[in-house]
């Protein structure tokens, strides 16, 4: 099994570990990136203090509604706007919230930047406080002046070391926290410690003869919110048999082009033979119904000299009925309406309170049978204000 490198920036350098496939420490130092050497996989464990996770109430199960939605449900509990941020996803809680991270977007952008342009094959950018993993329990890793956190039902975090108290505040009464340290307790951690344990919490101090890196490296389990997603998703490296490919992909391309060369002459020998037969079929029509002018519709014309009703419900009424009769009860109000008469498709601009009875909305269109995709979202005053296109799925 290939070896995996964890990293992470400590002031002009970089700190690193190298595991083998058993979990076995291989080596560790602190170099320049360009003078990190890994046969496999890299991981980027970048500052906590600049990830916030948090939790987001998003009924929808599609991952493009719910990347649209989430930016506006946390939007309140973020002090800079959203446009200036990055979002990525993780999975449900037990109680059915999407796990979120939030980052500054030019942070983000410099970090993809730095581990693009370098040899190493990166496959995962984590947050330090997320691989603290308590699980169950209530943990704290002190680390060189931080405090990684992670209390049970709660997003973990990273503050300094005198904030320690604050964040654990939100403990009950009776409930431990475990303490893990790779030296001596400072004297201001370990005040804060005692004013935990008067106000009852069951502080359980642990030292570790780990360092606090590679603890945290050895908490690292595959189900932390990975931030290469989006714009940032992982690209592949190339390797020595990717020519290889390369060329099968160019026959492949090849033979799928002459395929489709031949595929429209067909369409276009059918479409020429489909008009000869049109103009048969008029003129047969002329000459059996001479006295019918000016016909428009000859199958709705053969139809009707034959008998049989033809269907007169247009795709606008159909579509119009079946979206609007959800609208009750929803929480939003139809302002507009637009149909595209050559896609068949209605484009209904709605206002609301919440983003969350846009989602709802369009998943209440989808469960009737309809095809249902939100296009905007703005926030105003007022609430939210946005549109979704509306088709008929059949």
């Amino acid at each position: 099994m290939a070896d995996t490198l964890f990293f992470r920036q400590s002031a002009d350098s970089f700190e690193w570990l190298k595991f083998n496939g058993q979990g076995q420490l291989l080596a560790a130092g602190e170099s320049q990136l360009a003078e990190i050497e890994v046969d496999g996989h890299a991981i980027f464990v970048v500052p906590g203090a600049n990830v916030l996770h948090t939790t987001a109430v998003v009924p929808s199960r599609q991952y493009r509604q719910i990347l649209q939605a989430v930016p506006y449900v946390i939007e309140e509990s973020l002090a800079v706007d959203i446009e200036a941020c990055f979002f990525a996803l993780g999975d449900r809680t037990a109680q059915g919230e999407i796990e979120v991270a939030v980052v500054d977007l030019e942070l983000m952008r410099t970090w993809y930047e730095e581990i693009a342009t370098s040899h190493l094959d990166v496959a995962v950018v984590v947050s330090e406080h997320d691989l603290v993993n308590a699980g169950d329990s209530n943990a704290v890793l002190l680390d060189e002046g931080r405090a990684h956190i992670d209390l049970q039902n709660n997003a973990s975090v990273t503050l300094p070391e005198g904030e320690l108290a604050l964040a654990a505040e939100v403990l009950e009464e009776g409930v431990q926290l475990d303490i893990w340290s790779a030296s001596t307790l400072a004297p201001k951690v370990d005040l804060q410690l005692k004013e935990l344990e008067a106000a009852g919490v069951q502080v359980e101090r642990l030292e570790s003869t780990e360092t606090p890196f590679e603890r945290l490296c050895r908490g690292y389990t595959g189900a932390e919110i990975n931030l290469l997603q989006g714009p940032f998703k992982r690209q592949e490296r190339q390797s020595s048999r990717i020519n290889v490919w390369r060329s099968v992909a160019v026959l492949a391309a090849a033979a799928l082009f002459l395929h489709i060369a031949g595929l429209a002459g067909q369409g276009w020998y059918l479409q020429t033979k489909a008009s000869e037969f049109e103009d048969e079929t008029r003129a047969l029509y002329v000459a059996i119904f001479p006295e019918d002018r000016n016909v428009r519709d000859i199958r709705r014309r053969w139809n009707a000299h034959l008998g049989k009703q033809q269907t007169t419900d247009g795709g606008f009424i159909s579509l119009l009925s079946r979206s609007t009769r959800q609208l009750d009860g929803s929480g939003l109000t139809l302002i507009n309406i637009n149909f595209n008469e050559s896609r068949g498709d209605l484009v209904l601009q709605v206002i609301g309170k919440q983003s969350e009875a846009l989602v709802e909305y369009s998943q209440a269109l989808i469960s009737m049978g309809l095809d249902a995709e939100i296009g905007t979202i703005t926030q105003d005053n007022a609430g939210v204000r946005g549109s979704v296109r509306v088709g008929d799925s059949s």
